[in-house]
């Protein structure tokens, strides 16, 4: 079916926000009026941090829906695309409308969304919007003020533009397999999960606000281009160890648990688990041995002075600190060391995490009851703005669970054109 133009030219109805009554009251961004054609994490992610603080997000899945309804955890680990833990997490506070963009009225349909919207937010692979004709300049004709954030492993320009990627490779192209993660003698790591994407996406939620926030003083949107293994390269690896290179020819390689620079610095085992102390300067040495009970070893002049000066005597130290360590439970170490001014960092398991004092002191996990599932804790927002927090998260919505709301309601398609849609595979 190709839909008749003429029912995307109707009179639209006054503009009604979805409202998210706990996050839109906070007034932070109620009124933006976001669609998204995400899959998996940065897109969706992106799009999250902005309904979490209140604006209306329409998030477009394709037929199957997102990629991220099939990846676990499940209820009882069985799949359901309804009951997906990182689709939910991802997708609270949204609105689900699905469409086939392989269909001239599918594509009609969403230059219609995005027509009254003030962003786009897409992470589609590389060449896919373009074959569609959705690039940025099609859908900013209907409406100059859009903001189009593409997200891509490699960007959209440069010799790798059309290489597919995800969270894995685009760490070691920014050159952080190298650096961080494993032992300088073994090959590379990986990180854990997707740490890289939820990264990303945390870079394209603040470079669109950057642009939305720009276009009140222009009066005109524009292409907000994210490279996912550019935006790692810069908020991971940094400049200091680029400028190193540069500078000296020395490239940093990985240093497996400990720091190769200076002793202590390292992670190590303690009665209980784990904990990371590093103690570089002298007075944070001095607090270090405090908080062991101040060890005659550790009273030696020779120990004494910068960290970097204790290299020398780094397996005696580590081996003597060590009968203090394995008596030692981590969070005695962890609060033992913090009021002695020293850095350091008591290592958490999961479940030691989801029961910390102090996460659970901030209210930090959010509950949410999600139909067909129940009620689900999750992590809060990364940000506390104004001491009011984002709200209680409204479910994750179901695929295509608001197709009528959105196309009726908002686009002008008349309920018997809805019914022809379905029928033809274009919603």
């Amino acid at each position: 079916m190709t839909l008749d133009a003429s029912a995307l030219a109707r009179p639209r109805l006054p503009f009604h926000p979805f409202r998210t009554p706990d996050a839109a009251s906070l007034g932070l961004l109620e009124g933006v009026r976001v669609v998204e054609y995400g899959s998996m994490v940065t897109a969706p992610f992106a799009s999250k941090l902005l309904a979490d603080l209140g604006a209306e997000v329409i998030k477009v899945e394709d037929m199957g829906g997102d990629e991220s309804r099939r990846q676990g955890p499940f209820p009882g680990d069985e799949p359901d695309p309804e009951k997906s833990g990182l689709f939910i997490y991802l997708n609270s506070n949204k609105h689900s409308v699905t469409l086939n963009l392989d269909t001239p009225s599918g594509r009609d349909l969403l230059h219609a969304l995005v027509r009254e919207a003030d962003i786009f937010i897409e992470n589609a692979p590389p060449g896919v919007m373009e074959r569609r004709g959705l690039t940025h300049e099609s859908l900013s004709a209907g409406n100059p003020r859009l903001i189009v954030t593409c997200i891509r492993p490699f960007g959209l320009s440069g010799p790798y533009r059309d290489y597919l990627g995800n969270d894995l490779v685009t760490w070691h192209a920014a050159a952080l397999g190298h650096r961080y993660l494993g032992e300088p003698d073994r090959e590379p790591l990986r990180t854990g999960g997707l740490y890289g994407s939820y990264y990303n996406g945390v870079n394209a939620a603040a470079a669109t606000m950057l642009a939305y926030h720009s276009r009140k003083e222009t009066g005109e949107g524009q292409l907000v281009e994210i490279s996912e293994a550019d935006c790692l390269s810069v908020t991971v690896m940094g400049y200091g160890l680029v400028a190193l290179f540069y500078e000296r020819g020395q490239h940093l390689s990985r240093q497996g648990g400990s720091q190769r620079g200076g002793v202590p610095a390292a992670m190590m085992r303690c009665k209980d688990g784990y904990v990371f102390i590093f103690a570089s300067e002298a007075h944070m040495w001095e607090g270090l041995v405090h908080a062991m009970g101040d060890p005659e070893w550790a009273q030696a002049e020779i120990f004494k002075g910068h960290y970097r000066d204790r290299v020398r005597y780094g397996p005696e130290i580590y081996a003597m600190m060590q009968e203090w360590l394995d008596r030692t439970g981590r969070e005695e170490i962890f609060i033992s060391c913090q009021r002695n001014r020293v850095p350091s960092t008591a290592v958490y398991t999961m479940d030691q995490s989801l029961n910390s004092v102090h996460l659970r002191g901030r209210g930090y996990f959010q509950r949410m009851e999600q139909p067909g599932v129940g009620v689900i804790e999750a992590p809060g927002s990364p940000y506390v703005l104004g001491h009011k927090g984002t709200g209680a998260p409204r479910p994750a919505p179901a695929l295509g669970e608001h197709n009528e709301e959105v196309l009726c309601g908002r686009v002008g398609v008349s309920r018997q054109e809805l019914t022809e849609l379905r029928r033809s595979g274009v919603v």
